[in-house]
């Protein structure tokens, strides 16, 4: 029997972001709070990675692991993307 796979859900609001699992489990991933305004929050196409953007760094985590992998010390990113097969991160700021 093939493995289930992992389903998980992000949001982004005004002042927070958060992460949950989906069934089975249903529950928030506990995660450090933003500082700041979350401006961007993208998955990338295959779901192994999260990034954020907030005021003055983009944080990718491993989605499954919820360990922040990367941290781009960056100022006024307000849009985050990944390639196709999500193995490089594009960023966009004014």
């Amino acid at each position: 029997m093939a493995a289930r796979q992992h389903t998980q859900f992000a949001y982004r609001a005004q002042k927070e972001m958060g992460v949950w699992d989906a069934p089975p489990t249903s529950a928030a991933l506990a995660l450090d709070k933003p500082a700041s305004e979350v401006r961007a929050l993208k998955y990338s196409p295959n779901g192994k990675y999260l990034a954020w953007a907030i005021a003055a760094e983009v944080r990718v985590m491993d989605a499954q692991t919820q360990a922040v992998v990367a941290t781009i010390a960056r100022a006024g990113v307000l849009d985050v993307r990944f390639s196709p097969k999500g193995t490089y991160v594009v960023t966009w700021e004014r």
